[in-house]
């Protein structure tokens, strides 16, 4: 190799061999059973023409020799390239056996086994598929809608079988409509998540559902709306445990029962004091000890003037204290003393509150055991809404999928926990000449991931993002 001579100013001429560096250049579609042989860009869809690379030896039926028979040119979808579609061609060989005359073609490795598509882009599609809608993505990848769905299904179906959540110690329990009717959302209240979502809140069917739930034993305390469904439930499957009606569900009757001895009055008033009730509105809703010193002189005002939305502000004031006091005792004498004191003139308007009293007593006063609330589930009915808004059409099961099978929210509550387990030990005594086995077990600690179900204020920030659709 001849040398080149680099002459620098102020320095002696330097030989210098002419060296030459040869980089391999990328294929194109770095699949390891493809090899590009073209590409052309038409208007933002990456055509390319490929070959495969892998000859077989026999016939994979009875392992005879076979000979070419012509080649048939098939195409296939490959995940995105720096935002464009790609579509691949390849002209397939195809092979016949000399013995048994079937017609094999060359294998494709990277090709799905199930899809006109590569392996990658149904990966692709899976890992996006939870987070977008299915037209979005189809717009994406240039795959029909409907082959989407097919990728999802087989997708929720493998994660069904493989993703388990631990069973709630403190299980909330609420119906939400979903998919046009009314489904059974369960949450974990210690853990602030996601547990499951049932198709149906009828009771047979739940019942169906508890019979077969893993580690029942876990479930300590439920939480619930004011739902006699549930509550026979709960009680026929969880006998002893501590069943909550929720303080919210219940405290809002109170709040119901003052609107409606407003709503009663206001077709009997004038026109100015009908606007001084109606800039109040909120203020009869609200608490007397969270109003500002102004407001509640204003409020003091109009009550003075209307005796029976006065009586019926008293009495839901005097309801939502049944959750203040220093014991249960306390609250049981106090919600005693508000049936027989209230007002006969409102009774009938506080009928659910004193239904819930005389009928939910044991329930509402449990939270003086357990002091949990079903908040969370309501927040996750909320996400439920807005995944069924976003994909304008889903059916349950879709809903269902990307409410509890999301990564992220999911990686918020997965951890790693140590439990006991029992582990045989193989023994042998001598017995004469022979030896007999013997049975020993000895308690060891194995390291295991669970998961406790999609964390509801993660899924929150993502649905708000746009991350769920």
């Amino acid at each position: 190799m001849k040398a080149s001579i680099l002459n620098i100013k102020g320095k002696r001429n330097i030989p210098l061999p002419l060296i030459r560096i040869l980089q391999p250049v990328p294929d194109f579609l770095q699949l390891p059973n493809l090899r590009t042989l073209s590409v052309q860009d038409n208007h933002g869809i990456y055509q390319v023409e490929a070959i495969g690379t892998i000859t077989p030896t026999a016939c994979p039926y009875c392992k005879s020799d076979f000979y070419r028979h012509g080649t048939e040119r098939q195409m296939y979808i490959d995940a995105p390239v720096r935002g464009n579609r790609v579509m691949i061609e390849i002209e397939r060989k195809r092979y016949r056996c000399k013995s048994c005359g079937k017609t094999i073609y060359e294998p494709l490795p990277d090709i799905h086994e199930k899809r006109l598509a590569t392996a990658r882009l149904v990966k692709y599609v899976q890992e996006r598929v939870i987070k977008q809608t299915f037209s979005s993505l189809a717009v994406e990848v240039g795959m029909d809608e409907k082959s989407i769905r097919h990728i999802f299904d087989d997708h929720i179906n493998s994660l069904c079988q493989n993703v388990r959540f631990e069973t709630p110690e403190i299980l909330g329990i609420d119906d939400v409509k979903c998919s046009g009717s009314f489904r059974c959302i369960l949450t974990n209240i210690e853990k602030l998540s996601v547990f499951d979502l049932l198709p149906s809140c009828d009771q047979e069917k739940l019942s169906q559902h508890f019979s077969t739930l893993a580690d029942k034993h876990n479930v300590k305390v439920i939480t619930m709306d004011l739902s006699r469904t549930f509550r026979q439930v709960a009680q026929e499957h969880f006998p002893e445990r501590i069943i909550i009606a929720d303080r919210f569900h219940v405290t809002k009757m109170a709040n119901d029962a003052l609107e409606k001895v407003r709503r009663k009055l206001w077709r009997h008033l004038d026109k100015e004091t009908k606007t001084a009730l109606k800039h109040d509105r909120h203020k009869l809703k609200s608490r007397r000890k969270t109003l500002s010193p102004e407001h509640a002189i204003n409020l003091e005002s109009v009550l003075s003037c209307m005796p029976e939305i006065k009586a019926a502000y008293e009495a839901k004031e005097q309801f939502f204290d049944l959750y203040e006091h220093p014991s249960r005792q306390h609250a049981e004498v106090a919600a005693a003393n508000w049936l027989s004191e209230l007002a006969p003139s409102i009774r009938g308007d506080f009928k659910p509150c004193i239904a819930a009293i005389t009928g939910w007593n044991r329930e509402i006063f449990n939270y003086y055991e357990c002091e949990v609330t079903n908040a969370y589930t309501e927040s996750a009915n909320r996400l439920i809404n807005d995944i069924e808004r976003a994909g304008r059409g889903y059916d349950f099961e879709v809903i269902r999928a990307k409410l509890l099978y999301n990564e992220k929210s999911r990686s918020n509550t997965r951890q790693s926990i140590r439990r006991k387990v029992r582990k045989e030990i193989s023994t042998h005594s001598l017995i004469g000449s022979f030896t007999k086995p013997q049975k020993r077990y000895e308690t060891v600690f194995n390291e295991q991931a669970v998961e406790f179900g999609p964390y509801i204020p993660t899924l929150i920030e993502l649905i708000n993002d746009g991350q769920i659709g």
